[in-house]
């Protein structure tokens, strides 16, 4: 049997609410626990990578 990789995520916008739980972080749990899946999920930060932590840099 061939694994498939599954790579799916969400952008952050604060505290994680319900609407993330059950339209993206329940659904992708359930599909990681399927016989023959590797799954990677991440939590998309993009302002974390551009805004200046320290000024003198």
């Amino acid at each position: 049997m061939e694994i498939q990789r599954v790579l799916t995520g969400i952008t952050t916008s604060g505290t994680p609410h319900l609407g993330n739980y059950a339209g993206a972080i329940r659904p992708a749990t359930a599909a990681s626990l399927r016989p023959g899946v590797e799954s990677f999920y991440f939590l998309a930060d993009y302002h974390a990578l551009v805004k200046v932590q320290d000024p003198a840099r």
